[in-house]
Parts: structure tokens; sequence; C-alpha cells
């Protein structure tokens, strides 16, 4: 994120004009730049989609399945340690792959809010198909948190239901650095924003197109206007305080302000992790918040996910 605000500093001289084009709203996500919700056919494909890899675990129906979904710009294998978590548990997975983060820049390049509900909705399809009498989970990351409740909130004829989420670092209240990133919305969306998260960790080395964070902004903007079905699904929110990109403290606000009374918040620490110079959003790993930290989250997964429906909190959730 450093590197983000340092390049957004280069740019100063078009500071004035850029703030000025929001606060008039044109970079509002129902603007031209934005996409309204489109009322159209959400029955299931008849395909599978492509990049979603398939884990079954060793519990049976009963114990699940879960759809794990992962950040924007990280490669969807490393939500794998999630994956493991889960399926030690007996609980199935499929873990999606939204376009643009299976080896290629270009389709992220052309990314639209519509565009990733569409193939999450199409995953989530995937997944009843493979277990269609059991509970139905979703665990997502930052964009992978966000993009999944928008289509469960904003599309009820797509039939989305899960039974119990977990949200790690959920993109539901960007920090002000963060909040950089629509200075970028007036550029084509193919420019590509250099990336300050680990090469490793990227699914583009070289970036982040501006159709990713404009796809991100709208999800958010539209996701304002429809959390009622949201209410009444059991959530584990895990957040670090210290994140930069989300602000823990908004998330809480924003769950407040909804009266979201099924959603349980857990702090946790990144400083523990052996990853040099975290940004403390990357929580999904035992490289990036440590082993003892790592192990509370496994705990609260095992506790929340196979809780009954009225479960208590996990050990150490708030």
């Amino acid at each position: 994120m450093s590197n983000l605000v340092k390049f957004v500093s280069t740019r100063l001289l078009a500071a004035p004009l850029l703030l000025a084009i929001c606060a008039t709203g044109v970079l509002s996500p129902y603007s031209a730049f934005g996409e309204m919700a489109a009322r159209e056919n959400w029955a299931c494909p008849s395909t599978t989609g492509t990049g979603h890899a398939w884990f079954a675990g060793s519990g049976g129906p009963n114990a699940g399945v879960a759809l794990v979904i992962h950040g924007l710009n990280l490669r969807p294998d490393k939500m794998d340690a999630i994956v493991r978590v889960l399926t030690e548990q007996g609980i199935s997975v499929l873990r999606a792959s939204l376009s643009g983060h299976q080896g290629s820049v270009e389709p992220l390049k052309r990314a639209s809010r519509l565009g990733w509900l569409r193939e999450i909705h199409a995953a989530y399809c995937e997944a009843r198909a493979r277990m269609p009498r059991s509970p139905v989970f979703l665990v997502g990351y930052s964009l992978g948190a966000l993009l999944p409740l928008d289509l469960a909130a904003s599309f009820p004829e797509a039939q989305v239901r899960f039974d119990r989420v977990v949200l790690f670092a959920p993109a539901l209240a960007l920090t002000w650095t963060a909040r950089l990133v629509n200075l970028f919305r007036i550029f084509d969306d193919s420019f590509v924003v250099p990336s300050a998260n680990f090469r490793e960790y990227r699914a583009n080395p070289e970036g982040t197109p501006v159709a990713g964070y404009r796809a991100a902004l709208d999800s958010l903007a539209a996701l304002e206007h429809s959390v009622s079905r949201l209410e009444d699904i059991p959530t584990l929110v895990i957040m670090d305080p210290e994140d930069v990109v989300v602000s823990a403290e908004g998330v809480r606000q924003w769950i407040a302000a909804r009266g979201l009374k099924q959603w349980q918040v857990m702090e946790i620490s990144a400083r523990d992790g052996t990853l040099r110079a975290n940004n403390h959003h990357l929580i999904i790993d035992e490289p990036s918040v440590g082993a003892p930290t790592w192990k509370r989250i496994h705990d609260a997964l095992d506790a929340h996910l196979s809780a009954p429906a009225t479960g208590q909190a996990a050990p150490g959730v708030r």
C-alpha cells in the first residue's frame, strides 16, 4: 500500500480535479462508470467453471461443503492453508478462481462486478450439485468476502444461501489510504496499478488493472443497499486492527449500523508472521500471521463451522 500511496503522490497535480469529480458523484458506482444491478436470468449454468479446484473432505454430506474465494490479485492457491483446515474438519471445498487470476492479467482488464458475481454463482451451483444435501459454507478473503455477500443480498433470484460464513479481512469498510484507488477510476480499465503485496502471493506480478478496483468498489456500493438477507446468517469476521486496507473499526461500525446480531468479530494480529513488512491485511496462512495466531484461527474455524444452528461464539470471539 505504501507503493500505491507513493504512486498517487506523484500525480498530485491532478488531485484537485479528481477530488472535485469524486465530490460531484461522477465516480459513483451508479454513474456511467458503474454498473446497475441487472435483473437477469440466474439459472445455474449447464457447465462448470474453469479454474476452480475441488477438495473432498472425509466428513460426508453432514460435514458440509465450503466455497472458498480469494482476494483481489491473490493467487487462488494461496487460500490452500484455509482449505486444509476445512478438509481436516471433514468439510469438502470448492476453491473458486475468478477470471483474471489464472495466469494472465488480460481478463482482469475486463473485470466487472456482474461478471464476477456470475462466476461466483456458477461456483456456488457447482458446489451445490456436488453435494446437494449438504450445508453450504462461505469462506472468503477481502474481495472474496465482499462479492458473495453482494450476490446473496442483491440478487435474491439467484437463490444463493449460505448456512455459515467466515470472512477474512472483508472489504466492507476501507481505510483512507485504500480509498485512494478511487483516484484511478478516471483511467482506462486496462491501466495497471502497481501492487505492494508480496510477489509470491500475487496472481499478476505486474499489478492490478483499474477494472478490478472498479468492480470491487461497485460491489461495495451495491451491498450498502441490500443487507437484509444477511441478517440471520451466523458469520465469523476475522480482522487485524492494524490492517492498512480494511478498517477494522469501520467494519465493526458497518455491522452494528445494520443490526447484524448473528455476526461476531475475532481480532488477531499479524505481528508474529514471518513475512517482512506485512501490511496486516494478509492474514490467510501461518507465514502471514505466525504459528500461535494461526492456531487460534484454526480453532475458531473448527468451532464456528461445526456449531449447531444456534451455536455459541467461537473461542476468542466477541
